[in-house]
């Protein structure tokens, strides 16, 4: 184990000296065999616990991929007597984990990154043959570390349910900025095979492909096509303005999962076009235009109804 940790440690040393904007080992390419199983390159995962109690592996490489030849195949493993369910789960860096309960802490993982993305996203498959509201989770913490209390911060926050697919389809989580004006010095991403503190059985997550849309991009693209709401708060419908666009664009509208709730298609003779708001609950909402697959602009949308 301390040849393990001892390998991560090496492994995010070089990565930040590198770069600090990689994701560590985002195609789960590169996998270690750490004793009787394997573990992707600078991440953590649920064999850490599972293996040391029941020598039951939870977390291996797959050769189902979306991209490359290998991706991180997860899932739900049933421990002790009573076959009490346990979320497979995956994390970059080195996360505090109590080995006797096999609670965790994610937040304690993590990797030198700078930036804001404003999307993080990647290519997952998801099944659960027992339990059809069952679903698997991606959470994604920003931090920055304050040399006045010695702890850590979060400064941004996303989080995301990824629902039944048998087929490796693509998610988005928008990134939640919580502090615009302080630039985190770390990032942590968790994967869990289902609700951490209420597991059920059965589920099984395939991962591959790891990216992020960067801050920075959109500040870019926003010098040409934008977008303007009003009223925004809103209650029953908004106004949107495109400004600079050609041809035909599309307006989607997604909530804080991520999830498409509305979606609507226009060109210059439409303008401006009004959007209905109705069944779309109160709450925070994320409005891209969009030209073929490029996301031009990215407006934060808050909904009174």
């Amino acid at each position: 184990m301390k040849l393990r940790i001892l390998h991560i440690i090496l492994f995010v040393l070089v990565s930040i000296s590198v770069s600090a904007q990689l994701i560590s080992n985002s195609g789960f390419e590169i996998w270690s065999t750490d004793g009787p199983f394997d573990i992707p390159d600078g991440w953590t995962s649920s064999n850490e616990f599972t293996f040391n109690l029941t020598n039951t592996i939870s977390v291996q490489s797959s050769t189902e991929n979306i991209e490359g030849s290998l991706s991180a195949f997860l899932y739900t493993t049933n421990l002790g007597f009573a076959g009490a369910p346990y979320a497979g789960w995956l994390v970059n860096g080195i996360p505090q984990l109590d080995y006797s309960t096999g609670v965790l802490d994610f937040f304690k993982a993590g990797t030198g990154f700078s930036e804001k993305p404003q999307v993080f996203k990647g290519y997952y498959r998801f099944e659960n043959n027992y339990v059809s509201t069952d679903s698997a989770r991606v959470y994604v913490f920003l931090k920055k570390f304050d040399v006045l209390t010695q702890h850590s911060d979060t400064v941004a926050i996303g989080f995301l349910k990824l629902g039944p697919s048998s087929i490796f389809s693509q998610f988005e989580l928008p990134i939640y900025d919580l502090v615009p004006s302080i630039s985190p010095d770390s990032i942590v991403i968790a994967f869990t095979t289902t609700d951490v503190l209420e597991p059920v059985s059965g589920g099984v997550l395939w991962i591959d492909d790891l990216d992020y849309e960067s801050q920075t991009s959109f500040v870019q693209e926003a010098i040409k096509p934008q977008i303007t709401i009003s009223p925004n708060p809103a209650t029953e419908k908004i106004t949107v303005q495109p400004k600079g666009i050609k041809g035909i664009a599309k307006v989607n509208i997604y909530n804080s999962l991520g999830e498409l709730v509305k979606l609507a298609r226009m060109n210059q003779v439409d303008l401006p076009y009004e959007i209905s708001l109705t069944n779309m609950h109160r709450g925070v909402y994320f409005v891209k235009l969009i030209d073929g697959d490029t996301v031009l602009e990215t407006k934060k949308l808050i909904v009174q109804n």
